[in-house]
């Protein structure tokens, strides 16, 4: 962790075992003083996805994740709402989504996960104990590249497109 003016003085290592997992998408959440890590795992093919904290308090790493979950899940929860898109999607299915999330924000009303993945213009909704909420298909008109997500205090979800700011979703209102 460090602190301004971000020199060696103010810099120190929170952690000498580095996990064994290459995080995909990162945000901070300020009431449990944790960052939380999407990873896809160690294996390239693999189509589990894991979050996972470090908690500052602590100054440790979880060996356990929060939860996991299965990108085919979610493109079958998106098809339940969508036939057309999910049908598409099967219809090719060695060109599902990889559904990598870039992007991550925790709702900061509902502590729900909103996981954004950048390349396939999907938004995954998650509840804090990993059940597939919800999931959105960004249509490329109004999306063609979201690139963050974050959150207002009031529970406005805030979506930057190309440097572009949306904000249009609020899961509360729902």
């Amino acid at each position: 962790k460090s602190f301004y003016p971000f020199d060696s003085i103010s810099t120190s290592l929170v952690s000498d075992n580095h996990p064994e997992w290459n995080s995909t998408a990162f945000c901070y959440h300020k009431p449990t003083k944790r960052f939380i890590f999407c990873s896809t795992g160690g294996e390239l093919d693999s189509r589990t996805r894991y979050l996972y904290d470090y908690s500052l308090v602590q100054n440790k790493y979880s060996s356990e994740p929060i939860f996991q979950f299965d990108a085919d899940a979610v493109i079958e929860f998106l098809g339940k709402g969508r036939p057309k898109i999910y049908n598409n999607f099967v219809s090719k299915k060695e060109a599902w989504p990889n559904l990598v999330p870039n992007a991550m924000a925790v709702h900061p009303k509902t502590n729900d996960f909103y996981l954004l993945c950048c390349e396939d213009r999907i938004l995954i909704v998650f509840s804090q104990f990993g059940q597939i909420q919800d999931v959105s298909y960004l249509d490329e008109k109004n999306y063609a590249n979201p690139i963050s997500i974050s959150f207002l205090e009031n529970g406005d979800l805030i979506v930057a497109n190309q440097g572009v700011i949306e904000s249009k979703f609020n899961r509360i209102s729902w």
